[in-house]
This record gives C-alpha cells, structure tokens and sequence, in this order.
C-alpha cells in the first residue's frame, strides 16, 4: 500500500494544519500515484499535502489509466486537529476575598477535541494569568474579575466576568476614662483599639500632628482636643474606611469666677454669708463655699457659736 505519513504526527493535537505525505518505493511502471480527500476527486500526487478540517480521510492509490487498474490502496483519518475554542455556555466564576486579595475560581468550561487544558484570569480583561489570585487592592474596592478557557493546543475562549469586594477592615475604636460626658478637672486616658489585620498598622494623631503608630494609652491634658485613629497599610497607602475621630470635650481645669459680692446677715451668735456674682463656662458653675480663716471650708454660708 502506499504509505500515508503525518505532521504532528498522528495522536498529536495541533491548533494550525497537518501535513501529508505520500510515498511508494518504485513505482510499477504505466502507474501513478494518486490521492483524494474525503470523497473528492482522484488527482496526482505530486508535494506534500495540507489538511486543515479535522477527521479528513486521505485515500492513496497506484493507477494505471491505460488499463483501469488501482492497486496499492491505503487510507488515513487525520483526526487531531482542534481550530475550536473551548465551549463556556456553563462556565462560572466564584471569587473570595480577603482585606487586599480576590481570588477567582473558574468551572464549568468544556472542549470536546483537545480537551480542557487551563483557565486564565485577568482583572481587566487585557493581562492575563494562570493564576486566580490577584493581590495589593485596596481594602472594601469593588473589582470586576474576568475569566476564560484553554485548551490543550491553545485555543482560547471568550470571557465571562463576575464582581467581587475585598473585605473591609472595619472602624478603629476609641474609648476615653472618664467617659465621655463626664467632666474631669484632670487629664482624660484615650485608648485605641482594632484587631490586627495584616499589612496594617494601628496609628493615631492629635489634631493637625502627623500620623503616628499607636503603642500605648493617650494622655489627653486639654479640652476640646480631637484623637484621629486608623488602620494604615503603608505599602497600598490604604487606610480603607477604618479611620475614626473623636473630640475629647469634658476636660475643665478653669476655676470659676470669682464671686462678685457676698451678702451678710447677723444673728445673736451667728452669721450668714451668701454670695452671688461667680459663674463658669465649661463644666458649670456647682456650688459656693464658705470659710471664716479662708482656710477650713464649707458648703454652708452659716457659722454658728460665735460671741456676740
């Protein structure tokens, strides 16, 4: 028979063409060597042949015209050749996220020739990887994850999407001692407190002062001063939607007023002072106190026992 040779050779998926080539050693003489595609027409063989269908059927032959006789006859299926993208009808994506990680995973994708080699992905549809995850996003951001399908010989398919948000990190807290709406004459103690979360640092700042990693407790020594806290990764500049203020506002080191007047009222053995004329703007004005050496004081303006 004449021999029928390949390349790829035959079990070899390619994406591109097959060559064939036909060969017989010493051909009978008044005889031709010929081939037909499929069921096509007998023609001469002369050079290599090109086949780009897949499961084209290559007939040869010996023929000799003068006498109507073909002997020699072979034949061969070329059968691997795949010029088909992978079948993404079900294909789907799942994502999961962390605080600055999406990862994608593909399913579903079929290839009914070469077979299914790999899924790709790609965060905007242009830069593709094997790989589903895509790290260094800033916390709590929407990205829209896009995925296809490979086969075996190169065959790429077509896209399909799916949206997904890394994780947010959450608002740092602040708490304060005394609490908030009780007035102190002294310093008020602010603590800041978040779970840890990597890549990130806890920081704080006083003000307008610059950021600054928190270690330990806030001494807060004046009033109407504003404590700023956020979780801060230095390396995405992402403090995502952590960061907090509060105004620290019960804080009164100011004395009141001094009284303006006091009045006085006289008994056999005692007297009555009332004083009026002190206010306070902060905590509030509490009470007056009275002394007779302005030394020993009390909250009652009346002193008993005293000669008359």
């Amino acid at each position: 028979t004449v021999a029928i040779a390949q390349n790829p050779a035959a079990g070899t998926w390619t994406k591109g063409n097959v060559t064939v080539t036909l060969s017989y050693s010493n051909i009978p003489s008044g005889y031709v060597m010929q081939y037909k595609l499929g069921t096509g027409n007998w023609t001469a063989y002369s050079s290599a042949l090109t086949i780009s269908e897949n499961n084209t059927v290559v007939t040869a032959r010996l023929y000799n015209a003068s006498v109507n006789d073909e002997v020699s006859v072979s034949s061969k299926t070329i059968a691997n050749i795949d010029k088909v993208a992978p079948d993404i009808t079900n294909m789907k994506v799942t994502l999961t996220a962390t605080e600055n990680t999406i990862t994608a995973v593909a399913s579903g994708a079929t290839d009914s020739l070469s077979g299914l080699s790999k899924y790709q992905y790609s965060l905007n549809n242009s830069t593709w990887q094997d790989s589903g995850t895509f790290s260094g996003i800033k916390s709590g951001t929407q990205t829209t994850v896009y995925a296809r399908a490979v086969d075996k010989v190169g065959n790429v398919s077509g896209s399909i999407s799916n949206k997904g948000t890394t994780s947010s990190i959450g608002a740092v807290t602040i708490t304060q001692s005394p609490a908030a709406g009780t007035w102190t004459k002294g310093n008020v103690t602010v603590t800041l407190s978040h779970a840890a979360v990597s890549g990130y640092t806890l920081q704080y700042k006083i003000g307008t002062g610059a950021w600054t990693t928190y270690s330990s407790a806030l001494t807060i020594t004046d009033n109407n001063t504003t404590v700023y806290g956020r979780m801060y990764n230095a390396t995405l500049a992402d403090e995502g939607n952590s960061a907090v203020s509060k105004t620290i506002a019960n804080i009164d080191k100011v004395a009141p007023v001094t009284p303006t007047s006091v009045s006085i009222s006289v008994g056999t053995n005692s007297v009555t002072a009332t004083a009026t004329g002190s206010s306070d703007t902060l905590s509030g004005l509490s009470k007056y106190q009275y002394s007779l050496n302005n030394s020993t004081w009390q909250d009652s303006g009346t002193f008993s026992g005293i000669k008359s």
